[in-house]
């Protein structure tokens, strides 16, 4: 067809869902469980007939090698930012706040040092 649009190039796709990969990598230094959402990311990539068939199965409409390259597109975006993170922790001297000994009250989650006392042992 004369003068239709071509469809994403596959480097416009990698962009995309190494865009994908840098806002999931954000998400989790904001909150570590937002790495739940990474399987979601697949979901628009999911087989809906074979989904509604009897019985149900999971199925993809991409082959393996295509899902393998998104899914590295996504886990570059998410290593950027996840070391670009890391090394300004460790730049500003900063790294030693990243174990989990450092956050107050872990030692008392723990159940080890010291914690506070509660009604039961006043």
């Amino acid at each position: 067809m004369a003068g239709a649009s071509p469809g994403p190039t596959h480097a416009a796709d990698g962009f995309r869902y190494l865009a994908a990969g840098l806002l999931l990598g954000s998400a989790f230094w904001f909150n570590y469980s937002a790495v739940v959402f990474l399987p979601l990311l697949f979901a628009p990539l999911l087989d809906r007939e074979a989904l509604n068939s009897r019985p149900p199965r999971l199925r993809f409409t991409l082959s393996f090698g295509e899902l393998a390259r998104r899914a590295a597109w996504i886990m570059a975006g998410f290593a950027v930012i996840f070391f670009a993170v890391l090394c300004y922790f460790g730049l500003h001297g900063r790294a030693h706040r990243l174990r989990p000994d450092s956050v107050p009250g872990a030692a008392a989650l723990r159940g080890h040092g010291r914690s506070t006392p509660t009604a039961a042992t006043r």
